[in-house]
């Protein structure tokens, strides 16, 4: 169970880097063969148009509730996913490394305009929120 937990931490991570605050509870499903739980892949991922900085998820991140799209909030609802710091950041940073360095290729598969490219990251894709160290 905690590799399923592990798992299950990545896309709570990306989903918060890229904008994807419509996360709600189907978008979280897995497969249970009575031994063993595997995440579904993903799908429905909808990253959210942004005209401000503050965004908040569907579902909490926290056990207490909290809803804002920030690391910070990740990070400290790790130990729910039986993870210790190091591990949570060993996850993030990889996350946000695949997004910043496949972006382009991404762009191009997705065949987004040089502005449609430059208005989604930064905005949507990793925006600055992400990293605020408070609401």
């Amino acid at each position: 169970m905690p590799g399923a937990l592990r798992e299950m931490f990545t896309p709570l991570v990306f989903n918060i880097l890229v904008g994807n605050n419509d996360d709600h509870l189907r978008n979280h499903a897995a497969f249970w063969n009575g031994t063993t739980l595997t995440l579904t892949p993903a799908y429905d991922l909808a990253p959210q148009i942004r005209n401000t900085k503050p965004s908040s998820q569907a579902i909490a991140i926290t056990r207490d509730g909290q809803r804002a799209s920030q690391i910070r909030l990740a990070t400290e609802g790790a130990r729910e996913f039986l993870l210790g710091h190091a591990e949570a950041d060993e996850i993030i940073d990889r996350v946000r490394s695949v997004i910043e360095t496949e972006w382009d290729e991404c762009a191009d598969l997705a065949h987004l305009t040089g502005p449609e490219r430059d208005g989604l990251r930064g905005r949507e894709f990793l925006n600055p929120y992400v990293d605020y160290t408070q609401a």
